[in-house]
């Protein structure tokens, strides 16, 4: 899968919810998302890719759990917000695709665990694809506003 059109492809509407996900993640995180242009980006050393913002833009962000908002405000440009949003949600949706092929192992119904287990973890190599391509894409200052905001 090279992006998300042959994601959809070859899984339908599991694929269809991440990249919903993916936008709704990103308006959670910044108040100043209002929706945009997605391109996926692919890397020669793999057959996954991350999608990524195409837009010059700046957004403030609000992910307390990770930034105190009151000592500091969070700006990020468009590169290294949408490679936050990509990961957190890549391995939001993961997490959330294994849970359920262990309670689908509990009911007895190992086949479909077994597929779930195997698109949880695409999820999770999206994930690790964003964080590992982080020293890559961004600058230093923008990678440790990328790792503050996905740890």
């Amino acid at each position: 899968m090279k992006n998300l059109e042959e994601l959809i492809e070859e899984q339908g509407i599991i694929a269809v919810n991440f990249e919903q996900s993916v936008y709704k993640m990103a308006a959670h995180y910044s108040a100043n998302y209002n929706g945009g242009f997605w391109n996926s980006i692919n890397f020669p050393d793999t057959e996954l890719f991350i999608m990524q913002l195409d837009e010059k833009k700046e957004y403030e962000i609000q992910n307390s759990a990770n930034f105190d908002q009151n000592s500091m405000d969070v700006v990020m440009d468009a590169k290294t917000f949408s490679l936050c949003v990509f990961a957190m949600t890549a391995n939001h949706f993961g997490l959330r695709i294994h849970e359920d092929a262990q309670l689908l192992e509990k009911e007895g119904k190992l086949e479909v665990a077994k597929f779930s287990e195997e698109i949880a973890g695409i999820y999770f190599d999206m994930f690790y694809l964003a964080r590992n391509k982080a020293e890559e894409l961004l600058s230093e200052d923008n990678q440790k506003l990328f790792y503050a905001f996905i740890d």
